[in-house]
C-alpha cells in the first residue's frame, strides 16, 4: 500500500507488498526491495537501497537465514545518499542516517539516533534511543550501544579476538556494550565482549580491552582508569 501523498523521483524501484506512509519523499534511483515498510514524512534521498537480502558466495561464518522479518523505518526519519539497509532491521522513529551509511539486517536503532556519514553497523546491533554515532566509526556484529550515547569519529568495535576465516558463527556476548550516557573520543578502539559502564568517558585513541567501570575515564593503549 502506497500513499497517494508520495512523491517520487526519477528510476525509483518498489517491490511488492510494500507500505509506504503519509509524505513520504523518494529522490531518484532509489530501490526499495519488498515487504518495506515505510512511516510518514520520512525522507530518502538518491541512489539508495532498502530491504536488501544477504547474500553468501559460501564463504561466510555468520550463518544466514531463509527468512527474516520485513525492513521498518519509523516515521520522521531521513535517509542519506548512498545509504543501505538490509532486510530485517527495524529504525524508530526521527532517526537519522547521514551519507553513504550501511546498516546490516537485524539491527535495531531507536527513536532520535543519529548516524553520521559511511557508518557502518554489521548484523544483529542494537543503537539505543538520541545516541550519536559520528562520520566512519565501524560496529561489528552483536555491539549494544544503549541510550544517549556519544561514539566519536573512526572509532572501531570488534567482536572476534581470533580473528577466524572459518568456523562457529559467533554469539551474542562477542560484541562489546556501551552502556547509557557513555562517551567514546575519536578513534578509539574496543576489543570484543568489553563492557563500557554507564556515563564513563573513553579517550581518543584507547584500546579498550577490559570493562570500564561506570563514571570512570579510561585514556591509552591498553586503556586504563586515569583522575578526572
Amino acid at each position: 500500500m502506497i500513499s497517494e501523498t508520495v512523491k517520487r523521483g526519477l528510476n525509483v524501484s518498489i517491490g511488492e507488498n510494500c507500505i509506504i506512509g503519509e509524505n513520504v519523499i523518494i529522490h531518484n534511483n532509489v530501490t526499495i526491495y519488498d515487504n518495506t515498510v515505510i512511516g510518514d514524512n520520512t525522507e530518502i534521498f538518491d541512489n539508495v537501497v532498502l530491504g536488501r537480502p544477504p547474500k553468501s558466495a559460501g564463504n561466510l561464518v555468520h550463518k544466514l537465514k531463509n527468512k527474516y522479518p520485513n525492513l521498518i523505518i519509523g516515521k520522521n526519519c531521513i535517509i542519506g545518499v548512498g545509504s543501505v539497509i538490509y532486510i530485517g532491521t527495524e529504525l524508530g522513529d526521527n532517526v537519522l542516517l547521514s551519507e553513504y551509511c550501511c546498516v546490516r539486517e537485524e539491527c535495531k536503532i531507536k527513536n532520535y539516533a543519529v548516524l553520521g556519514r559511511h557508518v557502518t553497523v554489521n548484523h544483529s546491533v542494537t543503537i539505543g534511543k538520541r545516541t550519536k554515532i559520528i562520520d566512519k566509526a565501524i560496529l561489528g556484529s552483536y555491539v549494544t550501544v544503549e541510550d544517549e550515547v556519544f561514539i566519536g569519529p573512526g572509532v572501531i568495535f570488534t567482536n572476534d579476538n581470533s580473528m577466524r576465516l572459518i568456523g562457529e558463527q559467533l554469539g551474542k556476548e562477542s560484541g562489546p556494550h556501551l552502556k547509557k550516557g557513555c562517551k567514546v573520543g575519536a578513534n578509539a578502539v574496543f576489543l570484543p565482549g568489553v563492557i563500557v559502564g554507564a556515563n564513563a568517558i573513553v579517550g581518543a585513541g584507547a584500546v579498550v580491552t577490559k570493562d570500564v567501570p561506570d563514571g570512570e575515564l579510561v585514556m591509552g593503549i591498553p586503556a586504563r582508569i586515569v583522575e578526572k
